[in-house]
């Protein structure tokens, strides 16, 4: 299952160093397989969630004064830019000492 035998992982229980940092190795192999990149483009209902927005007005306002970035893809559907979400919520933060 993860390259190791059965053995192998029964070795491990008696704290071998190599076998331990092999199956290590594996496992984080594994997550990082299994995990998702961030999308580029995301939905204008994500981005309201994001940036804890309810109304399509402030969105509106949003992408007239230029402060996030969007795509029209096709005339009724309206995609955000992620990294400038989260650029835009950076900008915002306020670092505490």
């Amino acid at each position: 299952m993860f390259g190791i035998s059965d053995k192998e992982i029964k070795t491990l229980l008696v704290a071998d160093e190599e076998t331990f940092y092999r199956l290590v190795l594996e496992i984080s192999e594994r997550i990082s397989k299994t995990q998702k990149e961030k999308p580029v483009w995301i939905s204008e209902k994500k981005a309201k969630e994001l940036l804890g927005v309810k109304s399509s007005t402030t969105m509106w306002n949003f992408r007239k004064s230029g402060v996030i970035e969007y795509t029209m893809p096709t005339p009724k559907t309206l995609l955000y830019k992620l990294e400038s979400i989260e650029n835009y919520l950076e900008s915002k933060s306020f670092k505490t000492f």
